[in-house]
């Protein structure tokens, strides 16, 4: 495995790092202790998948694992926007005290983001490719330097996404 290198990234349900020896790698880290190997192989293949079929709007994966659940995928390079929202939102996470991170440069940034017509042709691209229970929030969407889409989250094969953003783990 891996080792971690600086974070770069947070969700509601990952963490996402720098991988200190390949500059072209990042890990995807779940913060709960372990996924079934059935759902480590299903997030590899969905993720291969999704990268042959849309190679600029999602990023190659290498590896996926179980115990730990992570993910070593293709590091895009972000739009600066994107970039230091993440960074305030890190920042935030480890200081209450972080001066940083406002609400309404967020909302603001969510509106915009959530307004793009290239977002908004992703999401529909996905939606008729039979890709539904992907998590729509305009946080995982950033932009690369040609200005092409890029979809940050991962897709899990078999938990869709509820209207409230939770997700159902049903049989």
């Amino acid at each position: 495995m891996r080792r971690e290198g600086r974070q770069i990234g947070i969700g509601r349900t990952r963490q996402v790092f720098e991988v200190p020896d390949d500059p072209h790698l990042v890990i995807k880290k779940e913060m709960r202790e372990e996924i079934s190997p059935r759902e480590a192989k299903a997030r590899f293949y969905l993720a291969k998948l999704l990268y042959l079929l849309l190679p600029k709007h999602f990023p190659q994966i290498h590896l996926s694992t179980s115990k730990p659940p992570v993910m070593v995928v293709e590091k895009k390079h972000l739009d600066e926007e994107h970039v230091d929202l993440n960074r305030k939102i890190i920042d935030s996470m480890a200081s209450d005290k972080s001066p940083r991170l406002k609400k309404g440069s967020v909302k603001n940034f969510l509106h915009v983001r959530d307004q793009d017509e290239r977002v908004l042709a992703l999401r529909t691209q996905m939606v008729e490719l039979g890709i539904e229970n992907f998590d729509g929030s305009a946080i995982n969407f950033a932009f690369d330097p040609q200005g092409h889409v890029v979809y940050l989250d991962t897709i899990d094969p078999w938990y869709p996404v509820c209207t409230d953003g939770s997700q159902e783990t049903g049989s």
